[in-house]
């Protein structure tokens, strides 16, 4: 079972590329105002510098043709031909942009050609995988051509040149697809630490009991029990999960059920006690106890709220 593509499908991906810039103007600089969507920015073609300070992370990265940069939390920065220079304008990709759009700032300068987007989410608090994520992430030319991206990048790169007809949705099929990617390149880097589920991913037996749950969370799991589908004692099971994941296994497993509850309200019009039986409960009435206990809303509230 893939613990991340099922925690992929709760943030429910709507990934946009917003923006084309060509930029001939000297000593230009871009504001990107913090969004509630991840950014990130390719760059086609020429040389820049990115400028950000965010929490824990701070600093001026220089960047290069083929480099991809990613700013999971959607922290605000600033995009020039040299760091302190004063903006040319300040942008607002979640709100200014809604539809792609191509801008030319014209000038006798060096070109430099940047592709801007969101990665946007329709659940941005369901499932904490962002906010594991650093400030800033950054992707050179080679890691991306080592990694896979540059099929995707180029792809992106092209479709944002010509413009055709369907170029907005394709270009959301291709973030979707370059989000994954990204995260995947991140977690395979020796060097990335992360704690939580997301970490607990890469033990294997923490991992695999994760996989049990999120394979079957309407099964009756016990500690005893997901001690033995990891061949583990139920003790050594029980601190070692808890010392990774952050959570019991028994909050994790709560919390996973209403996800997937929230999940099965959100697409479809299943009866509540029919959802109740599908994430573990034998009533609707416990069903909804827990729901409200765990979320802060009932269920039937929740779905009212969606019309």
């Amino acid at each position: 079972m893939d613990v991340l593509t099922d925690v992929l499908n709760t943030l429910r991906l709507k990934s946009s590329v917003y923006y084309r810039s060509q930029i001939s103007t000297r000593d230009w600089s871009l504001r990107f105002n913090a969004t509630q969507g991840a950014m990130f920015h390719v760059i086609d073609q020429g040389e820049c510098f990115l400028e950000f300070a965010a929490e824990g992370q701070s600093g001026s990265e220089a960047l290069h043709e083929g480099d991809l940069v990613v700013l999971p939390q959607g922290s605000a920065h600033v995009v020039s031909q040299q760091p302190h220079t004063a903006p040319l304008v300040s942008i607002q990709l979640d709100r200014d942009y809604p539809v792609y759009h191509h801008q030319h700032y014209p000038g006798d300068g060096a070109m430099t050609t940047l592709i801007c987007g969101l990665f946007d989410f329709a659940h941005h608090n369901r499932y904490p995988l962002i906010a594991f994520m650093p400030a800033l992430l950054r992707f050179t030319g080679d890691q991306c051509r080592e990694a896979g991206l540059d099929a995707t990048l180029r792809l992106i790169r092209e479709e944002s040149k010509r413009a055709r007809p369907g170029v907005q949705t394709l270009l959301n099929r291709l973030s979707d697809v370059l989000f994954v990617q990204v995260v995947r390149l991140w977690l395979d880097d020796p060097s990335t630490q992360v704690r939580g589920w997301l970490g607990a991913l890469q033990d294997a037996l923490v991992g695999q009991a994760l996989a049990l749950i999120h394979s079957q969370p309407g099964h009756n799991w016990t500690v005893a029990s997901l001690a033995r589908g990891v061949a583990m004692s139920r003790s050594a099971f029980a601190e070692r999960f808890t010392l990774l994941v952050g959570q019991s296994p028994y909050q994790y497993l709560i919390h996973w059920r209403m996800q997937t509850a929230l999940m099965l309200m959100d697409e479809n019009h299943l009866p509540l006690g029919e959802i109740a039986l599908r994430v573990g409960y034998e009533s609707e009435a416990a069903f909804h106890k827990a729901f409200k206990r765990e979320m802060g809303i009932s269920p039937g509230a929740y779905r009212r709220s969606l019309t």
